[in-house]
């Protein structure tokens, strides 16, 4: 695909129309990054189309913001799971499963996040918690995939059960484990200063 439209912005459009020129020219400006932002602060659904600036698409380039105006808690019920490459700003999450996929995934979320959907990391992903103690993110439902799971600054909280195999990495914040099994049974476990 990417040959195709390099082929296209290399022609001589000196003699083509205006609209085509137009046209073609938004092919090669085309971006791969599939982002949105939640705009809403009362109806908690994913799949409502007026809570997006535009209704998020499941793909390794998704990458989803949430502003000051998310409510209390939003339902994921777009996918199971819902493919994404990065997510910022949640507080609450609840619902189906999130797969992390993607070059440079991460979750960045608010102080006293509580993220209660399964995490699926097929590739390493970085996570980025809140403030100390109380206002760490708790990851409640389980991490699971071959991904690598990479603390890089914050606080996180492992409250479920984990059964991903590639393993977990803590590069900058400080990682709490508040259940027996919330660690990899396999894969190494990493401190990197």
């Amino acid at each position: 695909k990417y040959m195709q439209r390099r082929r296209w912005c290399d022609l001589n459009l000196s003699k083509t129309k205006p609209a085509l020129v137009a046209g073609l020219v938004g092919l090669c400006l085309q971006s791969n990054v599939n982002g949105q932002s939640w705009t809403s602060n009362s109806n908690p659904n994913w799949n409502v189309a007026a809570n997006w600036s535009a209704l998020p698409v499941s793909g390794p380039t998704t990458v989803l913001t949430v502003g000051t105006s998310s409510p209390v808690g939003t339902q994921q019920n777009l996918g199971n799971p819902f493919v994404l490459n990065s997510m910022t700003g949640w507080a609450t999450l609840n619902g189906n499963a999130l797969s992390f996929a993607g070059t440079n995934a991460f979750c960045n979320s608010k102080n006293n996040a509580q993220i209660n959907v399964r995490l699926i990391l097929t590739v390493d992903t970085a996570f980025l918690g809140g403030s100390f103690g109380a206002d760490s993110v708790k990851l409640n439902s389980g991490v699971s995939g071959v991904g690598k799971f990479k603390v890089t600054g914050g606080y996180i909280k492992l409250a479920s059960a984990a059964t991903h195999t590639g393993g977990v990495e803590v590069q900058g914040g400080n990682l709490s484990v508040a259940v027996a099994n919330a660690l990899p049974p396999t894969g190494e476990i990493a401190v990197v200063y």
